[in-house]
């Protein structure tokens, strides 16, 4: 559940683990971004509770491969996480810390 509303999110049961660049496969991934900040990101191969936003690029992907776009609550609009697509797969970033 988003943490700012309580908004249902994603479940346990859609976690997945994935390879991060120059990390191992796993579910969690803890991330520095071009600004300096860190996220620790959990992996989902669905979130029906977020809503994409903005175009997606693949310029500083933390998944190779992988263009990216914000993923949003869809009930407050907070910032959860990140939408990641390729051709042939996509799945949901969320930041731990905006989740309960």
């Amino acid at each position: 559940c988003c943490r700012q509303c309580n908004q249902a999110i994603t479940s346990e049961s859609c976690a997945i683990a994935m390879a991060g660049i120059g990390k191992g496969e796993s579910h969690e991934h803890t991330f520095r971004n071009p600004g300096g900040f860190s996220f620790h990101v959990l992996c989902f191969d669905r979130a029906p509770g977020c809503q994409a936003i903005g175009g997606y690029t693949l310029e500083a992907s933390w998944f190779s491969g992988y263009e990216w776009c914000l993923a949003l609550c869809s009930g407050c609009q907070t910032h959860l996480g990140w939408f990641f697509r390729k051709p042939d797969h996509d799945f949901v970033g969320l930041v731990a810390t905006r989740l309960s």
